[in-house]
This record gives C-alpha cells, structure tokens and sequence, in this order.
C-alpha cells in the first residue's frame, strides 16, 4: 500500500481549531474521544492489503508490520511472520536488503528522487506493497494524529457498532477542501476507524479507483508499549551502484496463490 497520501493528511492537522459542535453520542465526538490521548512515540502496526485476491497478486501485495519512530524520524519494514526489516525509512533515503532487488546479501540506499527507468525497476523489485515505503514521502502517522487531521477535512461523519460491542466510525472527507498543502483532496481516501474500548484499534480504508474492484487497505495498532528504537544501517551500496543488478533478487514469500 502507497502510504505517501495517507501519511501527508497527518501533517495538515489544525487541532485547536477543531470543531466539536455535536452532542456526546455524536459520530463526530465518539472519533475525537479517541483521538484525545497522546500515542506513543515509537508504535508498531500491521498493514494488511484490503482486495480481491486476484489484484492482491497481480499487486504483489503482502502484509507488513511497520515500526515508526518518530523521534528520530524514522520507520523500519519487515513481513509478518519475520523478525527482521526489509526496509529502513530515513529523512534522508531508504534502505532495501539488497536480497529483493540484487540477491546479494547488505543494504541498498535508495533517495526518494530516484530518477526513471530506475525507478521503476526498484518498484517492480520490491513489489507494490514495500515500495510505498520505500519512496514514502514521511513517515506513516499515529492512529491519534490521522484522526484529527481527518477530522479537519471531514464532510460526513456516521457510525455502526457490532455485536462484539466494536464502534466504527467512517470519515468522507470534504472534496471541495481543494489542495491542503500542496496535498491534492482527490488523492486523500474516505478512511474507517475501528474503535475498541475507546481507542483506535485499526484505520482501513478503500482508495479511489474507477475500477469494479478497487484496492484498499487496514493498519491494525496494537497500541503496545516498549517498541525497540530504529537503527538504520551504517553501511549500504549506493543503488547507482547496482543498476545492471536489479530485477536479480528474490522476493521470497511475496507469491502468492489464487484460490478456485
């Protein structure tokens, strides 16, 4: 999942000016409740694709858990299931195993303004789900921060519980807004926030597509504590450095199968 659009909505955030002008049962209130409490600095969070399996595959999509420190302003991404990163987000560049894109063993630095074909090649490499990390424009935001930025934006609000006692409240954000810092209002996704015992338990969301089946996704937050720091490597290949060698790699556990 591209988390570039979605991770931007957190910096457009005006909570002193928030509006709370609905009662207290209101859709609105119940989602500004839960975004009332600072989080964590350093969070962990599984993002799991959200589509049919056929675009699941043909997407190369895959579940991740991201760690994001926002301390030092940076993230690190690794597959569900594995103990180790894949992918180190830094103000600076992102850091690849070099395994996915040259099936060597290290890191690869790779800058954000990395220019075509090479580009693409890196994408097509990592598959769609690890390369929105990789080209991320900033960290991914806290469930708290993405709810109030939202919340600035937001031109209906409603709300449906389950019988688990699960609350949900559904976000569609105003498309008259226009550009919000340079962000186009076109590329910000109506957003649903599972709400568990008063916290925000997972943001999902489907992207805008003109497709039958379009590809959405869920960030699940565990809201634990303790989450170990980010330490980026110290020594990496420059992906200059490995153009000729891209596309050699291995995703690995990326295949996946279509059921019947």
């Amino acid at each position: 999942m591209n988390v570039r659009a979605v991770a931007a909505i957190a910096g457009i955030a005006m909570v002193a000016a928030l509006p709370i002008s609905c009662g207290s049962t209101s859709p609105r209130s119940v989602l500004v409740g839960a975004s009332s409490s600072d989080y964590p600095p350093r969070f962990e969070f599984v993002d799991r694709p959200d589509a049919a399996s056929l675009m699941e595959c043909l997407g190369a999509a895959e579940t991740l858990v991201v760690t994001v420190d926002t301390g030092q302003d940076v993230m690190a991404v690794r597959r569900e299931g594995e103990t180790y990163p894949v992918v180190v987000w830094t103000a600076e560049a992102s850091f690849v195993d070099a395994r996915l894109l040259t099936g060597e063993g290290g890191w690869v630095r790779v800058g954000r303004d990395l220019a075509e074909p090479v580009r693409t090649d890196v994408e097509a490499a990592v598959g769609s789900s690890l390369s929105g990390y990789v080209f991320a424009a900033r960290v991914a935001p806290d469930p708290v921060s993405l709810a109030r930025s939202v919340l600035t934006v937001a031109s209906d609000i409603t709300e449906s519980d389950s019988s688990s006692g699960e609350l949900t409240v559904s976000v569609v954000v105003d498309g008259s807004v226009g550009e919000v810092e340079g962000l186009e209002a076109g590329s910000i996704p109506d957003l649903r926030f599972r709400i568990v015992d008063g916290r925000i338990a997972s943001v999902g969301a489907r992207l805008p597509s003109g497709e039958e089946d379009s590809f959405g996704f869920v960030w699940e937050y565990n809201g634990m504590s303790g989450v170990a720091e980010v330490v980026p490597p110290l020594v990496a290949k420059d992906v200059e450095d490995v153009v000729a060698l891209i596309g050699s790699g291995d995703r690995g556990r990326n295949a996946c199968e279509l059921s019947p």
